[in-house]
Protein backbone atom coordinates (compact mmCIF):
# COMPACT_ATOMS: atom_id res chain seq x y z
CA UNK A 1 0.00 0.00 0.00
CA UNK A 2 1.24 3.14 -1.07
CA UNK A 3 2.51 6.20 1.89
CA UNK A 4 -0.28 8.87 1.97
CA UNK A 5 1.16 10.52 4.70
CA UNK A 6 2.10 14.43 4.93
CA UNK A 7 5.52 13.55 4.92
CA UNK A 8 5.04 11.65 1.88
CA UNK A 9 3.70 15.12 -0.05
CA UNK A 10 4.42 15.11 -3.57
CA UNK A 11 2.79 18.62 -4.39
CA UNK A 12 5.01 22.24 -4.56
CA UNK A 13 4.45 25.67 -4.41
CA UNK A 14 5.62 27.37 -7.47
CA UNK A 15 7.20 30.62 -7.91
CA UNK A 16 4.76 31.40 -10.50
CA UNK A 17 1.79 31.07 -8.44
CA UNK A 18 0.68 32.45 -5.28
CA UNK A 19 -2.69 32.02 -3.13
CA UNK A 20 -4.55 35.58 -2.52
CA UNK A 21 -7.42 36.05 0.23
CA UNK A 22 -10.92 36.96 -0.94
CA UNK A 23 -14.42 36.49 -0.28
CA UNK A 24 -17.80 36.73 -1.25
CA UNK A 25 -17.33 36.09 -4.95
CA UNK A 26 -14.48 38.59 -5.35
CA UNK A 27 -11.27 37.85 -7.47
CA UNK A 28 -7.43 38.69 -7.18
CA UNK A 29 -6.64 40.89 -10.04
CA UNK A 30 -4.02 38.22 -10.97
CA UNK A 31 -6.71 35.27 -11.07
CA UNK A 32 -5.53 32.42 -12.63
CA UNK A 33 -7.95 32.29 -15.86
CA UNK A 34 -9.07 29.05 -17.46
CA UNK A 35 -12.28 28.80 -20.10
CA UNK A 36 -13.22 32.04 -17.59
CA UNK A 37 -13.20 29.88 -14.68
CA UNK A 38 -11.23 30.12 -12.01
CA UNK A 39 -9.74 27.92 -9.04
CA UNK A 40 -9.81 28.61 -5.30
CA UNK A 41 -9.54 26.95 -2.26
CA UNK A 42 -10.93 27.18 1.13
CA UNK A 43 -10.85 26.17 4.80
CA UNK A 44 -13.27 23.34 5.94
CA UNK A 45 -13.49 21.51 8.78
CA UNK A 46 -9.70 20.76 9.31
CA UNK A 47 -8.91 20.17 5.58
CA UNK A 48 -7.70 22.60 2.83
CA UNK A 49 -9.85 21.97 -0.23
CA UNK A 50 -9.55 23.37 -3.77
CA UNK A 51 -12.50 24.44 -5.95
CA UNK A 52 -14.42 26.82 -8.37
CA UNK A 53 -15.37 30.41 -7.73
CA UNK A 54 -18.27 32.01 -8.96
CA UNK A 55 -21.66 34.28 -7.88
CA UNK A 56 -21.17 34.29 -3.74
CA UNK A 57 -18.05 32.45 -3.14
CA UNK A 58 -15.88 29.08 -3.36
CA UNK A 59 -17.74 25.89 -4.52
CA UNK A 60 -16.44 22.71 -2.72
CA UNK A 61 -16.84 19.30 -2.59
CA UNK A 62 -17.70 17.61 1.03
CA UNK A 63 -19.20 13.78 1.70
CA UNK A 64 -21.89 13.79 -0.71
CA UNK A 65 -22.18 17.89 -1.32
CA UNK A 66 -21.81 21.46 -2.29
CA UNK A 67 -20.24 23.40 0.39
CA UNK A 68 -20.01 26.93 -0.67
CA UNK A 69 -17.52 28.98 1.26
CA UNK A 70 -17.75 33.02 1.53
CA UNK A 71 -14.14 33.54 2.68
CA UNK A 72 -11.30 31.53 0.46
CA UNK A 73 -8.17 31.79 -1.53
CA UNK A 74 -7.69 32.62 -5.24
CA UNK A 75 -5.10 30.87 -7.57
CA UNK A 76 -3.63 34.09 -8.62
CA UNK A 77 -0.02 35.02 -10.44
CA UNK A 78 2.49 36.15 -8.95
CA UNK A 79 3.65 38.83 -11.19
CA UNK A 80 7.42 39.59 -10.41
CA UNK A 81 11.02 40.20 -12.22
CA UNK A 82 10.14 39.00 -15.88
CA UNK A 83 7.10 37.74 -14.93
CA UNK A 84 4.01 40.39 -16.22
CA UNK A 85 1.46 38.46 -17.06
CA UNK A 86 -1.16 36.24 -16.01
CA UNK A 87 -0.84 34.61 -19.14
CA UNK A 88 3.23 33.80 -18.95
CA UNK A 89 2.36 32.17 -15.45
CA UNK A 90 -0.11 30.24 -16.67
CA UNK A 91 2.26 28.99 -19.34
CA UNK A 92 4.51 27.80 -16.29
CA UNK A 93 1.52 24.61 -16.17
CA UNK A 94 -0.07 22.13 -18.08
CA UNK A 95 -2.87 19.86 -17.40
CA UNK A 96 -2.59 16.26 -17.09
CA UNK A 97 -5.15 13.58 -17.71
CA UNK A 98 -5.00 11.33 -15.29
CA UNK A 99 -7.56 7.87 -14.86
CA UNK A 100 -8.52 6.52 -11.15
CA UNK A 101 -6.02 7.34 -9.25
CA UNK A 102 -3.49 10.28 -9.29
CA UNK A 103 -0.05 8.58 -9.84
CA UNK A 104 2.24 11.84 -10.46
CA UNK A 105 5.94 10.61 -9.97
CA UNK A 106 7.10 11.89 -13.17
CA UNK A 107 5.14 15.17 -12.93
CA UNK A 108 4.78 18.05 -9.90
CA UNK A 109 1.15 18.79 -8.99
CA UNK A 110 0.62 22.44 -7.35
CA UNK A 111 -0.10 22.19 -3.71
CA UNK A 112 -3.84 23.03 -3.52
CA UNK A 113 -4.37 21.34 -0.10
CA UNK A 114 -4.62 18.74 2.43
CA UNK A 115 -7.45 16.94 4.02
CA UNK A 116 -7.79 17.15 7.77
CA UNK A 117 -5.25 14.23 7.92
CA UNK A 118 -2.69 16.11 6.19
CA UNK A 119 -3.18 14.18 2.80
CA UNK A 120 -2.70 15.99 0.16
CA UNK A 121 -5.14 17.16 -2.43
CA UNK A 122 -4.31 18.31 -6.13
CA UNK A 123 -6.39 21.16 -8.34
CA UNK A 124 -8.45 18.61 -10.36
CA UNK A 125 -10.35 19.61 -14.06
CA UNK A 126 -13.38 17.70 -15.01
CA UNK A 127 -15.42 17.69 -18.40
CA UNK A 128 -18.77 17.42 -16.96
CA UNK A 129 -21.43 16.65 -19.80
CA UNK A 130 -22.29 19.91 -22.24
CA UNK A 131 -21.10 21.71 -19.37
CA UNK A 132 -18.01 22.02 -19.67
CA UNK A 133 -14.68 22.52 -17.54
CA UNK A 134 -15.24 21.78 -13.65
CA UNK A 135 -12.82 22.62 -10.97
CA UNK A 136 -12.32 20.27 -7.76
CA UNK A 137 -10.25 17.79 -6.09
CA UNK A 138 -7.83 14.43 -6.42
CA UNK A 139 -5.38 13.13 -4.44
CA UNK A 140 -3.06 9.98 -4.71
CA UNK A 141 -5.65 8.52 -1.61
CA UNK A 142 -8.93 9.41 -3.56
CA UNK A 143 -8.59 5.97 -5.72
CA UNK A 144 -12.22 6.41 -7.36
CA UNK A 145 -11.05 9.92 -9.00
CA UNK A 146 -11.18 13.28 -8.77
CA UNK A 147 -14.48 14.81 -6.50
CA UNK A 148 -16.20 17.79 -7.41
CA UNK A 149 -19.61 19.92 -6.58
CA UNK A 150 -22.14 20.84 -9.23
CA UNK A 151 -25.64 21.99 -8.42
CA UNK A 152 -25.62 21.00 -4.74
CA UNK A 153 -24.45 17.57 -4.65
CA UNK A 154 -20.34 15.98 -4.55
CA UNK A 155 -19.90 14.13 -8.26
CA UNK A 156 -16.64 11.62 -8.77
CA UNK A 157 -15.29 10.92 -12.14
CA UNK A 158 -12.70 8.50 -13.38
CA UNK A 159 -11.26 10.58 -16.10
CA UNK A 160 -10.04 13.98 -14.96
CA UNK A 161 -6.55 16.11 -15.16
CA UNK A 162 -4.60 17.45 -12.93
CA UNK A 163 -2.69 20.72 -13.05
CA UNK A 164 0.98 19.78 -12.78
CA UNK A 165 4.35 22.06 -13.22
CA UNK A 166 4.85 22.94 -17.34
CA UNK A 167 8.91 22.24 -17.01
CA UNK A 168 8.29 17.93 -15.88
CA UNK A 169 7.44 15.00 -18.41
Amino acid sequence: MADHSPSSSVAQDHWAATWIPASNGQLSPNAFNYYRQHIGRGDYEGGVHPGFIINQGLHIAFRGKEIILKNYQVLSAKICGSLTSVDQAQDQFKWKAFHGEVRPQFNIPLKAGHEKDGKELYIARIRHGNDGYIYGKAGRHLIEGAAYAFLGKEYRALDYEVLVFQDNE
